[in-house]
């Protein structure tokens, strides 16, 4: 039997931990950082491999021709600000270096500690970058001729500060945001923002220059779309000055989101303890044939069970499709790619060891994703915050009555919440043209696995296609979420809003036409549904009344009959009064049909 992933995996204490799952680091926290915790928990990406073999490699003097400047490009959250952290921390504490670089680079013990020295965009010193810098390093007096006016040092001036045999690290972080507040500080005819960029390309070709041999430095993305800032002169400070890099610096990316590096990192930051390679090997065969067996029972065709069978051997204790669901929505504004969904799957595993639901489970999955929690609601409200309606109606509510809640309630299990959970996540991309939606094969082979009875599911997600208000299928057999109602909640709504009158009134005329008399044998006038103050009874003719069903006690068409002068030309027709409410349903559905296909052709 194989385990679940309660019995399976063991997660980290500080997973547990509310303050951690919030732990944003900054470079300014460098200096508090314990560095074996850090690097416990931090997975050494192949860029953080290459950043530290090529910034150590310069360094020590391994290799001479090693790049003095490098520049981490990724979109935020992507794991720059760790890099940085990792290199500065490695920089200072040259025990760590075996440890953490021993099976990729050669560490030369000849290396001691690196000074370095750091500045974080979210800092506002009163001398500039240079000013900060220069008094890092214990040497303020050489820019003292910068500071009063304010103005930025040249080339010469860098060699002269910081030429030396000692190794000298500069990290610098976050620059748009810190730019961004200098456009606002004036500098004669120009500002502290553009300053502020001359300075960096001096230093920039400082380093370039050969002069500068000790020194290595190391920018994060000069991007300002990265942080969502649309100031024209922002851009324009930062054009200018990405032009100046890319002759000098060599780019380096922190994370690869299209490799499964990125499995490695949630792995080490969630877990401490996992199974071994033969159980993931056992736990992988035995997804592929729940996939298999589903895909035979509902004769659904798949051909993706082999290919996720060797994936989860590389992904376990998450499923490979995540990785595809997430990366649709990493280019939404503020998304913070790796960072955020580090927090989001820290959130995730709290929630499903918490509530042991873990002991039922033996992947961890987009659909693992639950908008019933709290933080995880606001971390999909980041992501997209505009699904706030299809979630309350469709998915989750405090108070239990979703349709999903409710689905799962009279089936048992999860299936439901399961599968609108996982269309939710495909949904939420902002993109141009994106790709939204999952076929029912898609929802069947990822949510497919031990244990799970693949025909309530398959129900499930009929049930929720038929009385989810907010899902929509495509022409191309995609179900997805949209924040529009679908043509089913468009009825619905159109039928509470058709007034009484308009529903009698509809009546009458059906049952008029139905009642019409063809030969007049029996009677030679219909009068439905009317008020009975309104019929006039004459002797020349036998009209025939479709009266609505009187209350239980009334005797009005009785006192109506008795008090007729020619009984004999008059004829009743009625119904129970359950009758004929099914037959005011029914007419209210039929009225709104018809004016929501008035609206179509219009439209």
């Amino acid at each position: 039997m194989i385990p679940s992933l309660m019995a399976a995996c063991t997660p980290r204490d500080s997973v547990f931990d509310a303050h951690a799952s919030d732990t944003v680091y900054s470079l300014d926290d460098l200096g508090d950082l314990d560095a074996a915790a850090f690097f416990a928990e931090n997975f050494v990406t192949s860029g953080m491999r290459q950043l530290l073999t090529d910034v150590f490699s310069r360094m020590d003097g391994s290799n001479p021709d090693a790049s003095g400047a490098f520049l981490l490009s990724q979109a935020m959250g992507g794991g720059k600000t760790h890099n940085l952290l990792a290199l500065g921390l490695l920089a200072r504490e040259p025990a760590l270096r075996s440890c953490v670089m021993g099976g990729f680079a050669e560490v030369r013990g000849d290396l001691g500690p690196v000074n370095v020295l750091t500045f974080s965009g979210r800092q506002t010193p009163d001398y500039g970058i240079w000013g900060e810098l220069a008094e890092k390093l214990g040497k303020a007096e050489v820019f003292g001729r910068f500071y009063a006016p304010l103005r930025a040092p040249g080339e010469r001036d860098w060699v002269a500060l910081l030429r030396g045999s000692e190794p000298i690290l500069i990290l610098i972080d976050e620059l748009p945001p810190y730019l961004n507040q200098m456009l606002q500080v004036p500098l004669g005819q120009s500002t502290l923002a553009h300053a502020t960029q001359s300075a960096l390309a001096n230093l920039l070709a400082a380093i370039n220059s050969g002069k500068l041999p000790n020194v290595t430095l190391v920018l994060t993305d000069l991007s300002s779309s990265a942080y969502a800032l649309a100031d024209e002169r922002l851009s324009g400070v930062l054009g200018d000055m990405k032009k100046e890099a890319e002759r000098i610096v060599q780019t380096i990316s922190p994370v690869r989101l299209d490799t499964p590096e990125l499995y490695d990192i949630l792995r080490t930051r969630l877990f401490a303890a996992l199974p071994s390679e033969a159980v993931v090997a056992d736990i992988a065969a035995a997804v592929r044939q729940s996939i298999k067996d589903a895909s035979q029972a509902l004769d659904i065709p798949t051909d993706r069970a082999d290919e996720l069978q060797t994936a989860i051997r590389r992904t376990y204790p998450f499923h490979p499709a995540m990785q595809d669901i997430f990366a649709r929505f990493r280019e939404n504004p503020g998304y913070q790619q790796t960072r955020a969904l580090i927090r989001i799957m820290r959130q995730v595993v709290a929630s499903l060891w918490s509530s042991d639901l873990a002991g039922e489970r033996y992947l961890i999955g987009a659909h693992d994703v639950d908008p019933a929690n709290p933080r995880l609601a606001s971390e999909l409200e980041k992501i997209n915050d505009r699904f706030g309606n299809a979630i309350a109606h469709d998915i989750a509510r405090q108070t239990g009555d979703a349709v999903a809640q409710i689905i799962d309630a009279g089936q048992g299990g999860h299936n439901a919440r399961d599968a609108a959970r996982l269309m939710l996540m495909s949904s939420l991309s902002l993109a141009t043209n994106p790709t939204l939606g999952l076929t029912r094969a898609d929802i069947i082979t990822f949510l497919a696995s031990p244990g799970r009875d693949i025909g309530n599911l398959n129900s499930a997600l009929d049930a929720l296609l038929e009385r989810a208000w907010y899902l929509h299928a495509t022409a191309d057999s995609r179900i997805l979420f949209r924040t529009t109602e679908n043509v089913r909640a468009r009825l619905e709504s159109s039928v509470k809003n058709i007034p009484g009158d308009t529903v009698r009134n509809e009546i009458a005329k059906s049952v008029a036409a139905l009642f019409e008399p063809e030969t007049r044998d029996v009677y030679q006038q219909v009068d439905a549904l009317p008020d009975l103050r309104d019929v006039a009874i004459t002797q020349d003719r036998t009209t025939l009344i479709v009266a609505r069903p009187e209350a239980p006690g009334s005797t009005l068409l009785e006192d109506f009959y008795n008090a007729l002068k020619f009984k004999n030309r008059v004829l009743f027709v009625t119904s129970r009064e359950q009758e004929y409410d099914i037959v005011v349903a029914r007419k209210r559905y039929h009225i709104a049909c018809e004016q929501m296909v008035k609206e179509f052709e219009q439209s």
